[in-house]
């Protein structure tokens, strides 16, 4: 009985550590979390909104849900140029020194590949719609131009380079995510802490 009350009271007191150790640990610029967590929002908006429109026949709600991922992509993309140009200025803290020079070169591979596909799916939807000429409007509001001629074959060709993009940008988020948590249980660094918001210290 007094061994186990012992180890409940370590484990209690361990746990007591590692919250404070976690809360007050070094992170992120708040603009940089903010970018990232809202491009989160935003690509599980797009993803979900095509996987939604394939379950409806109803045709005005099948055009909001296009519509809607329209603009979430849009908002990627302008948001993917603002978070560059703050990291650009900020720069970026590594929280993953103690990693070998391969592990730290394939992160930096993934991230520039979360990136690339950032910037490709919008576009790549953008020419789509130039190609079967429908009228982009960012937000509603601001027209933007047409960047391919109108042509249908060359529509379907996009579209499917759109889809394979999709699923490659999915197979990037799980690896982002797997190594996120790889960090946090394994290697008991700062990496996934750095990227959550501060908690209050009320």
């Amino acid at each position: 009985m007094h061994t186990e009350l012992t180890q409940a009271v370590s484990f209690g007191r361990s746990s007591l550590t590692n919250h404070a150790s976690s809360a007050d640990h070094p992170r992120h610029s708040p603009w940089i979390i903010a970018m990232h967590w809202f491009s989160a929002l935003l690509m599980g908006v797009a993803a979900g909104t095509v996987l939604l429109r394939e379950m409806v026949e109803i045709q005005s709600f099948r055009i909001l849900l296009m519509d809607l991922h329209r603009q979430a992509g849009l908002i990627i993309l302008v948001g993917l140029v603002l978070r560059l140009a703050i990291r650009l200025r900020t720069g970026m803290v590594d929280y993953a020194t103690h990693a070998s020079k391969i592990m730290r070169f394939a992160a930096l591979m993934a991230h520039i590949s979360l990136y690339f596909m950032l910037a490709a799916l919008p576009i790549l939807g953008w020419a789509v719609c130039s190609a079967h000429e429908t009228s982009l409007h960012l937000l509603g509001l601001m027209p933007l131009p047409n960047i391919t001629e109108a042509d249908a074959d060359l529509a379907d060709t996009l579209t499917d380079y759109h889809v394979w993009l999709a699923w490659g940008m999915l197979a990037l988020v799980v690896l982002h995510i797997a190594a996120a948590f790889w960090h946090h249980l394994v290697h008991r660094d700062g990496v996934l802490v750095a990227m959550t918001p501060q908690p209050s210290k009320d």
